[in-house]
């Protein structure tokens, strides 16, 4: 549910990784490293290229592997939703994520 428009839809990545990482049932797949600068670590990166898949209604016969979704993760970076950290499997929200914002756009049910 998007707050700004009223309306149902399916979240953007960025969405989905800050939701994935703001709920506790999620830690031992993604959580932050460091809350207040937005940092965080994909513990089971497969697992959550698994559940984007779900999330984003692919059913098509082309799996989404984690090289997918981090390639599409670095895609932020030039318009500043998403920044490089040092580290394997890390990332940072960028300012434009609308991390500093606690709105919340859609609810995850682990499988």
């Amino acid at each position: 549910y998007d707050v700004l428009t009223g309306r149902l839809r399916r979240p953007l990545l960025h969405e989905f990784i800050r939701l994935l990482v703001e709920y506790d049932e999620y830690s031992d797949v993604a959580e932050y490293l460091d809350r207040e600068r937005g940092i965080f670590k994909l513990h089971k990166p497969d697992e959550v290229a698994e559940l984007w898949k779900c999330v984003k209604g692919r059913n098509s016969d082309n799996n989404m592997t984690y090289d997918k979704l981090a390639r599409a993760l670095r895609y932020y970076y030039g318009n500043g939703i998403m920044h490089p950290s040092p580290g394997r499997f890390t990332f940072r929200f960028g300012s434009k994520s609308g991390f500093s914002t606690s709105r919340r756009t859609v609810f995850l049910k682990k499988t």
